[in-house]
């Protein structure tokens, strides 16, 4: 808080109203610092000024080197009733009324609205000077203007309003005389009758209004303004006329009606001619002091009232409306159906029934009956309706899918467009942009690290067939007056087919999975391979072949036993043959010739070889003997001649024993020999395995818009290569 002056001297007072106590005075202060207590502070001298208080500081120039200031001090103003009065006039509902402006200087944190309420009286200050009662009708805050005062106070002007009963008196030339019209006010709040003012009056149906035919008047109220109501009472009775005397017991100028509104709308109405046309009407003598129903409102009829003049007469008067029609009115306002846009309304008065119209431009259609065989039809129509755009958010791909919607007639199915029914007459039709979405699409794709599994076939390195041969050989003999030897000799065959193959690799490679989009109808194989930069996986197809090997072995044996008169010979052979049918698993190959590797195996007999030669020389020479003397004339055989017939059967026997006379079977392995079918095996295709990128594998869906969703697996096989 500021600090106090530090000094006061030189004191200017004023007197702004009749009270001594509200002297307005300023006091010209020293400051040192500046410091400028704030506005509301009260006077430092509390015994002298114990209501005054800071309500302004101006600084003044100075030649000196100090600061000088003008405080001004004032107290709240007391028992202003008695001063702050002015003599005017209120107008309220058109009437002027009598009124009092009261001004108050009041502080303005003190301001209440409601305080005092409207309505209030007035008080009567000074006491006397006013009579009758007034009641506050208006209360209004103002600046006072006055710099010394506004920062703390404000001006409240109360105007109230004397309460006043006016008495009118007019001719009525209908009837020949005077009647009063007295109105009285009321406000907000008053009670009349038991009923606050403002709900009777709202009550047209209460009893209290209308004719009062007991007190001779009819009675109606009026709200003046938004606090201000009045009461009205007419007099209807006068006297009543009879032959030669007058008496006032008896109402006349009672008066009847039926009425009806013209139903036609203010809007419709160009111009409203309204004509009243009275006739006056004599009672028959048996209807005397009977006044008539009127007649129900007919055609432009909007009222028929029946007014009572006397016992003996009545009047009628006809009310006629003829209105000339603006016919249609248009109009436009902006609506959100359907996308929003501009509405135009067209409202038409018609005479006849339509039914309510629909169609696709056709927003609303509304046909309203108003009474007297008037309609009000009601037609808003849209000539276009506005194409919406929007775009519907794709999670998966984090893509944005335009599209735009439109209202179409009903029935209507573009291509390539979703249509929604949404009447009768309309359907909501969505397309998308394809063009904007197949660019979207065409823009996205995506690579994510896997691993996949693979199996690579095998390949067959090389394929032989191995074979062993084995022999054995046996002699003996025996020599004196005759001889005698044998032979026996065998050949054993064998053989395997043998092969190296190479495994495939099984088991995980790194692999990426690729998604990206393709047009639909235009791409081909070779487009995917390039969107990922890899070869289609090989078409492996191994291959498993049968192989045949087939051989034989051998054996025999001769004996032969010669003599002088006699010989004798024996042999013997019997074959062994093999096949075997070998099996190799399928595998990928280059084209392999199929070898056949012998192995030898033999058994040498050859110590008697020298001793058996001289005895085939020496046998070789009896043999001859023998022929040469079947041979001679006669023929003979060991010193006997012998027939023609055993001469030819003993020759082809030594022919017999001729070639045999070597009397060795011995075998060599060279004369076995191992066949093998086939002999060699064409390649596969491909014939190895392939190093590379490959497409392990490839889906491929319709995802729309002409567009189609691939998803492809990528291996590289690279890493794989030998």
């Amino acid at each position: 808080m500021a600090s106090l002056p530090s000094s006061h001297r030189q004191r200017t007072s004023f007197l702004p109203t009749p009270l001594v106590g509200d002297v307005l005075f300023s006091e010209r202060v020293v400051c040192q610092t500046k410091a400028v207590p704030a506005y509301g502070t009260a006077h430092p001298n509390a015994a002298r000024w114990p209501d005054h208080k800071l309500v302004f500081a101006k600084e003044r120039p100075e030649p000196e080197s100090v600061d000088t200031f003008d405080f001004y001090y004032a107290a709240d103003r007391a028992n202003q009733d008695s001063y702050n009065f002015s003599h005017t006039n209120a107008d309220i509902g058109g009437t002027k009324f009598d009124a009092v402006a009261r001004t108050y200087v009041t502080p303005r944190a003190s301001f209440t609205p409601n305080t005092p309420a409207m309505g209030a009286t007035m008080p009567n200050v000074p006491a006397s000077l006013f009579t009758g009662t007034y009641v506050l009708a208006e209360k209004r805050q103002t600046r006072i203007g006055e710099q010394e005062l506004d920062a703390l106070y404000v001006a409240e002007t109360h105007v109230y309003v004397k309460r006043a009963t006016i008495t009118d008196n007019g001719f009525n030339e209908a009837l020949g005389v005077n009647l009063s019209r007295t109105t009285t006010l009321y406000y907000r709040g008053e009670t009349v009758s038991g009923v606050a003012i403002e709900t009777l009056v709202a009550d047209d149906k209460n009893p209290y209004w209308g004719m009062q035919v007991n007190l001779k008047i009819s009675r109606s109220g009026e709200q003046l303004s938004d606090n201000w109501f009045a009461v009205i009472e007419q007099q209807i009775t006068l006297k009543r006329e009879t032959s030669g005397a007058l008496t006032d017991d008896w109402p006349i100028g009672q008066v009847k009606s039926k009425a009806r509104e013209n139903p036609t709308p203010q809007k419709f109405r160009a111009s409203t001619n309204v004509v009243q046309t009275t006739t006056p009407i004599d009672l028959a003598a048996a209807n005397v002091d009977n006044l008539p129903a009127p007649a129900t409102p007919t055609g432009d009829e909007v009222e028929v009232q029946v007014t009572k003049i006397n016992d003996y007469r009545y009047e009628k008067k006809i009310t006629t409306e003829t209105i000339d029609t603006d016919n249609p009115l248009t109009g436009t306002e902006w609506v959100a159906a359907f996308g929003g846009g501009i509405l135009t309304t067209e409202e038409t008065l018609a005479s006849e029934r339509k039914n309510a119209a629909g169609g696709f431009s056709i927003i609303k259609s509304k046909v309203t009956p108003i009474g007297q065989g008037k309609f009000i039809e009601e037609v808003g129509t849209m000539d276009s309706f506005p194409s919406l755009s929007g775009s519907k958010y794709d999670t998966d791909l984090d893509i944005d899918l335009p599209f735009t919607e439109q209202v179409v007639p009903a029935g209507t199915n573009s291509p390539g467009s979703d249509t929604e029914p949404i009447d009768e007459y309309r359907s909501k039709e969505r397309t998308v942009n394809r063009s904007a979405v197949q660019a979207a699409l065409a823009g996205i794709h995506l690579t994510l690290p896997s691993q996949e599994n693979i199996q690579l076939p095998n390949v067959l390195k090389s394929v032989s067939v191995l074979a062993s041969r084995s022999v054995g050989n046996g002699n003996s003999y025996g020599w004196g007056n005759s001889y005698s030897g044998s032979n026996t000799s065998s050949l054993a065959v064998s053989a395997d087919l043998t092969y190296e193959i190479e495994e495939g690799y099984s088991g995980p490679v790194a692999s990426e999975i690729h998604v990206f989009f393709l047009p639909l109808g235009g791409s081909s194989p070779g487009d995917i391979l390039a969107a990922v930069n890899a070869e289609p996986w090989p078409m492996y197809r191994p291959i498993s072949s049968r192989i045949v090997i087939s051989g034989n072995g051998a054996q025999r044996s001769f004996s032969e036993s010669i003599s002088d008169n006699s010989a004798s010979a024996s042999e013997s052979s019997s074959v062994s043959a093999f096949t075997n049918v070998g099996v190799l698993p399928a595998t990928l190959h280059g084209t392999l010739g199929i070898e056949v590797t012998y192995s030898d195996f033999t058994s040498p007999a050859g110590l008697l070889d020298a001793t058996w030669a001289a005895i085939v020389a020496a046998n070789e020479a009896r043999v001859q003997a023998v022929r040469d003397a079947l041979e001679a004339i006669p023929p003979t055989y060991a010193g006997e001649e012998v027939t023609p017939l055993q001469k030819q059967f003993l020759l082809t026997k030594l022919e017999t024993i001729d070639s045999t006379l070597t009397l060795k079977t011995d075998f060599d392995p060279t004369d076995a020999e191992v066949i093998v079918s086939p002999n060699t095996l064409e390649a596969t295709s491909p014939s190895e395995i392939q190093y590379g990128r490959f497409i392990k594998s490839s889906s491929a869906s319709i995802y729309g818009y002409g567009m189609v969703r691939v998803t492809a697996v990528v291996v590289d096989l690279s890493v794989l290569a030998p």
